[in-house]
């Protein structure tokens, strides 16, 4: 059976409305592939809405997100089932207009996200950019192509798995979905930028990943001098992406009593996964054993943590 195509609606170029869904197709794929390229990050961007406070189900929510994205990008760049693939886009903007609407009424968070690390926006600027989608996709709805072809399918559902495993090859490991009291996985030894070397396996540590901008963790160094304090605690040190300049204005600012270390960028984005800083974490033997998110532990949570070790 042949297709006839739809025709457009008067004035309307066929071009622009092929056009506005290449662009539309174009920026959902860029948009699946920023979050790939860091889904810690992207899982992180997504958490800072409040919305959803259970990291395993903000992956899932992201991983989602990201294989629609993909999906429907691939089906509007090649044209396949546009109408369809447009139906989807619709959903996913509904989602992105009410996030950023809560963002922006609530002030939750100032990164909209959309584009992990590529692009930083407001949810205000974001709002008005989906405007614009919006209007491409009413411009792409009136595409006349609906011509089914198996090749152009096979690559819609090649987009599915690409999207599962790219992350994968970026570096992300679920090992990184460390939940409070679970046991993670062993830590190898850590590089310390002064030329030091952190051998987990010869202490009990309790790790604050913290950065010296950061307003609860300069909130939290008092509470985490007294938790230093208690009788029991293992070593505390608290580890840093930060310049020197940054991290030695820190201790003059707010008299840590604990060691601050500086390491990699990437070690640091690796040891707090998908979480927010502070993070606290409990090391037992080369092993997260808990974690506790954005406030330093009571002295007692602690001591019941490796207490359940022994």
């Amino acid at each position: 059976m042949t297709h006839r195509p739809k025709k457009s609606l008067p004035g309307i170029s066929p071009y622009i409305s092929k056009g506005s869904a290449l662009v539309l197709g174009l920026i959902f794929v860029a948009g699946g592939a920023a979050k790939v390229v860091d889904m810690n990050e992207a899982v992180r961007q997504a958490g800072a809405y409040s919305i959803v406070s259970d990291r395993a189900m903000l992956l899932f929510l992201v991983w989602a997100l990201v294989v629609a994205e993909f999906a429907v990008g691939a089906a509007l760049v090649i044209r396949y089932r546009v109408r369809l693939a447009l139906a989807g886009a619709t959903a996913m903007l509904a989602v992105f207009f009410a996030a950023l609407a809560w963002a922006w009424a609530t002030g939750v968070t100032e990164d909209c996200g959309c584009f992990g690390q590529w692009a930083s926006r407001s949810p205000g600027q974001a709002l008005i950019e989906d405007l614009v989608l919006l209007l491409l996709l009413v411009l792409a709805w009136f595409h006349g192509d609906y011509k089914k072809s198996l090749a152009k399918l096979t690559i819609v559902i090649a987009a599915l798995p690409l999207a599962l495993g790219l992350p994968f090859a970026f570096g992300f490991t679920l090992d990184s979905m460390i939940l409070p009291g679970a046991e993670g996985p062993p830590i190898e030894p850590l590089p310390i930028l002064s030329g030091e070397t952190v051998d987990w396996s010869a202490s009990p540590y309790l790790v604050e990943m913290m950065s010296t901008d950061c307003l609860h963790c300069q909130e939290s160094v008092m509470d985490v001098n007294i938790l230093g304090d208690a009788p029991g605690m293992p070593p505390i040190m608290a580890l840093s992406y930060d310049s020197q300049e940054a991290v030695a204005s820190f201790k003059e600012d707010y008299f840590p009593e604990y060691p601050i270390l500086r390491i990699s960028e990437d070690h640091f984005w690796r040891l707090v996964g998908p979480g927010a800083s502070p993070r606290f974490l409990l090391v037992v033997q080369g092993h997260v054993v808990h974690a506790w998110e954005e406030r330093p532990p009571e002295a007692r949570e602690v001591l019941n943590a490796l207490e359940a070790r022994q």
